[in-house]
C-alpha cells in the first residue's frame, strides 16, 4: 500500500478488502463490529485466522523450558522470552524469566551462587551467568594443558616400565644355540664357531642339537679316534718291530710278526 502511495486510513481499508479476494471478502461479512479503519479490519481477521492460545497450557510449557547443556544464557532467556509472548505475563515479564532461569538453568553450581544473592534482577542474573560461563572457559583450557602434560608423563613411564619388563624377561629367555639364559639365539656368540658333537654341524652344542640321528648314523661327520698309547717291544734276538696301538673299539684285529702278537 506504501508503493502504491495510498495513505489515508479508509483508503487502505477498502484496498485491502478488495486485494484479499472473494473468499476473505465473505468471510469478514460474517464479523461484527468491524469498525471503520484498516486496523480494525486487520484485527478481526487476526482474531479469526491466528490460533486461539491457551494461556494455562503455554506458561506450562514455558516452566517447562530447560537450558540445554551447551546453550549460553543469553541463548536461553532469548527462548524465554519468545515463549513468554503468549503466556501473558504482563508487567511480571521479566520476574517470571528470571524465576524460570535459577529454576531450569544447566548449571547446579551457577543455580547455587544465584540464590545467595539479594534483590536479583533478570539483568544481574544474565551477568552473573555471562561471568560463570566465562570463567568455565577459562578454567577448560588450562584442565586441558594439564592433562597433556600428565598423559605425556603416563606415556613416559609406560615405555620405561616397558623397556624395563622387557630387559628382565631377557634374563630368563634360554638360548636354542647353547643353552645358557641371558640372550637370544641369534645373539649367541657362545656357540657360534662350534661344532655340534652330534649331528657335526657349527653353531650349536649337542645339547641343544635338534637333530634325530647322531653323526655316526648319518655318516657325514667322524670323530677322530685318538691314540691311547704306543711302545716299542724288543726280542732277545736284537729284531726290531713296529709300534703297536691300541684303540677304544670294540672290534679288533691281532698282528703276528714273528712270535710277537699285536692287537689292534
Amino acid at each position: 500500500m506504501t508503493a502504491s502511495g495510498v495513505s489515508e486510513g479508509g483508503q487502505k481499508r477498502a484496498l485491502l478488502l478488495h486485494l484479499i479476494g472473494q473468499d476473505a471478502q465473505d468471510i469478514f461479512e460474517t464479523f461484527t463490529d468491524t469498525g471503520d479503519s484498516f486496523e480494525d479490519a486487520v484485527v478481526k481477521f487476526d482474531q479469526y485466522f491466528l490460533p486461539k492460545k491457551n494461556q494455562p497450557v503455554e506458561r506450562h510449557v514455558f516452566r517447562k523450558c530447560k537450558q540445554n547443556e551447551n546453550e549460553s544464557i543469553d541463548s536461553y532467556v532469548t527462548r524465554l522470552k519468545n515463549l513468554a509472548k503468549t503466556c501473558d505475563f504482563g508487567t511480571m515479564l521479566n520476574d517470571a524469566i528470571r524465576d524460570q532461569v535459577i529454576d531450569m538453568c544447566y548449571s547446579t553450581k551457577l543455580r547455587r551462587r544465584l540464590l545467595r544473592e539479594k534483590d536479583l534482577t533478570l539483568e544481574k542474573v544474565q551477568d552473573i551467568a555471562r561471568e560463570s560461563e566465562a570463567a568455565d572457559q577459562h578454567s577448560a583450557q588450562f584442565e586441558e594443558v594439564h592433562i597433556n602434560r600428565v598423559q605425556v608423563k603416563r606415556d613416559f613411564n609406560a615405555a620405561r616400565y616397558q623397556r624395563h619388563d622387557y630387559h628382565s624377561k631377557r634374563k630368563d629367555i634360554e638360548c636354542h644355540r647353547c643353552g645358557r639364559t641371558g640372550h637370544i639365539a641369534r645373539e649367541c656368540t657362545v656357540a657360534m664357531d662350534k661344532t655340534c658333537h652330534k649331528c657335526g654341524k657349527m653353531g650349536h652344542f649337542a645339547k641343544k642339537c635338534k637333530s634325530k640321528k647322531s653323526s655316526k648314523e648319518q655318516g657325514k661327520f667322524y670323530k677322530k679316534e685318538k691314540v691311547r698309547y704306543m711302545e716299542e717291544e724288543s726280542s732277545d734276538d736284537s729284531e726290531e718291530y713296529v709300534f703297536a696301538i691300541d684303540r677304544s673299539s670294540e672290534k679288533r684285529i691281532t698282528l703276528k710278526i714273528g712270535d710277537v702278537v699285536i692287537p689292534f
